[in-house]
């Protein structure tokens, strides 16, 4: 009830008002609109004067104008940058636990303005009110308290080293992090880039998604407002071909971190090199297989796999894409998918029964629609969706492909919408060959009541990260190792 009466007072005020400057809350001095490029813990115009429309997915109206940062203005951000991390300065100067201080007094902001910035994050990307207020506002507080835990606790070793010396090492900041985010979570992208450097006594300059960027502007003002000294972190809004690449390729930034597709961060990773050989840190694409075998709790693994491939519109690197599911069970997996995904609820993300929004733009739209086309060219089964809501602009219903093969495309190439893929395989063999036959090694998840079956298949997923679900249940299970009765276990 209080969520929804905050969300209506915000929105009556920008339905008054035409714009988002009564929505915001007052002791945050948010920036006036258009909103302007953060350098220095002041606000600018661009250097060129230019600037680009924010335009919100759900309904295709403008939200307001950004100034647009360009190779000009990353310049600025970068001296402001550099020079506030020089020896001596009040930010180098600054001990740890100072700095863990200010990240958590930043997190306090983030808990005052959680509802304001999840309105932001709704209207820019079109997600869900809800999804915004408990998923990414939590995630992104509880990041700024995790790293502010870290500022006193990194520390170098001594080694003990032949003849009469004294070997000891000290780790030191980089120096000026560049970081660039996408706009599937721009908030929680933002806190992930900012809060590991500002923990460790780097500066960073970050450009937000030219499709996203209210959140991180906002974020700027609470920044200077949670006492950060001047020039520690620059926000430059603007396109990736430009202050992106002005970024990647500056001689005066140290490292840079970037979250996006394959392609762009093969960009990247080359303009880092033919510059100054900077650090690089790339998070990119996936094609995420989920594999779920015919002991496993169906039920469970059906939500849990259509949460992974429909949460946030099916627009994550992480989305449970590739769905293998064992023979026996495979005909009633996509029954139970099916019916589930007919009752998910599509509308206003600013209305809280809703749980699925449009895709971010045009182009996304496009590119979606053109992926599902092909899954049906080529043979696949299409069991519900596959097309746009009708008279609903960025809006795609949710969309289950059964009778996938592995060289389908929709089975290759990272969708980043709402489908999911359902394929069958016999043998455990077999779908570990088929799951790491991929470009992609991002995530992966099995689902089965065996906990040596879930150890030894996610051991053998070639991924970063795998998610084991295994229900044990004390009439059908004991563990090895111990005689008595588990009545559940759940990692």
């Amino acid at each position: 009830i209080f969520i929804s009466i905050a969300l209506h007072c915000n929105r009556t005020a920008m339905a008054q008002n035409g714009t988002i400057e009564n929505g915001l809350a007052r002791n945050a001095c948010p920036p006036p609109l258009p909103q302007p490029i953060f350098i220095n813990n002041e606000w600018h115009t661009s250097i060129k004067g230019k600037k680009f429309p924010t335009i919100n997915p759900a309904t295709g109206v403008k939200i307001c104008d950004v100034e647009e940062a360009d190779k000009a203005d990353v310049d600025e951000a970068v001296k402001a940058a550099k020079a506030a991390g020089q020896r001596g300065s009040e930010w180098r100067r600054m001990d740890a636990s100072s700095r863990g201080r200010l990240l958590h007094r930043l997190a306090d902001l983030l808990e005052r303005e959680r509802a304001v910035l999840a309105t932001l994050e709704s209207m820019d990307t079109g997600k869900p009110f809800l999804h915004a207020f408990f998923v990414d506002l939590d995630g992104s507080i509880k990041t700024l308290r995790y790293y502010a835990g870290w500022t006193d606790k990194i520390h170098g070793k001594t080694m003990p080293v032949d003849e009469n010396f004294v070997c000891f090492t000290k780790h030191e900041p980089i120096g000026v992090c560049g970081a660039i985010i996408p706009w599937n979570f721009p908030l929680l992208m933002f806190t992930w880039k900012i809060a590991p450097a500002l923990a460790c006594g780097n500066t960073v300059v970050i450009k937000p998604a030219e499709q996203t960027p209210l959140t991180a502007l906002h974020v700027g003002a609470l920044v200077k407002e949670a006492g950060f000294p001047p020039g520690v972190v620059n926000i430059v809004p603007g396109f990736g071909p430009t202050a992106g690449a002005a970024i990647a390729s500056h001689m005066n930034i140290d490292k840079v971190a970037f979250t996006g597709s394959t392609e762009v961060g093969q960009l990247i990773k080359a303009a880092a090199a033919k510059s100054n050989l900077k650090r690089v840190t790339l998070e990119l694409g996936g094609k995420n297989p989920c594999i779920v075998f015919a002991d496993s709790d169906l039920q469970l693994a059906v939500e849990e796999t259509q949460k992974g491939s429909f949460f946030n519109q099916g627009q994550a690197c992480t989305a449970a894409s590739r769905v293998y599911v064992e023979e026996p069970v495979y005909d009633e997996f996509v029954r139970l998918s099916v019916e589930r995904a007919k009752n998910i609820a599509i509308g206003d993300p600013m209305e809280p029964r809703t749980s699925h929004g449009p895709q971010i733009d045009q182009h996304q739209f496009d590119k979606i629609l053109e992926l599902v086309d092909s899954g049906k060219k080529e043979g696949a089964t299409l069991e519900c969706g596959g097309c746009a809501v009708k008279d609903r602009g960025l809006f795609i219903h949710p969309t289950i492909f059964s009778d996938v093969k592995d060289h389908m495309r929709i089975a290759k190439e990272e969708i980043f919408g709402p489908v999911q893929c359902i394929m069958k395989f016999k043998t455990q063999k077999e779908v570990i060959d088929r799951a790491n036959s991929s470009q992609y090694g991002l995530t992966a998840a099995v689902f089965t009541r065996d906990v040596h079956c879930a150890m030894s298949v996610s051991a053998a997923l070639e991924a970063g990260t795998v998610w084991k679900l295994i229900l044990l249940f004390s009439k059908d299970i004991k563990l090895k190792s111990d005689s008595k009765k588990h009545s559940c276990f759940q990692h």
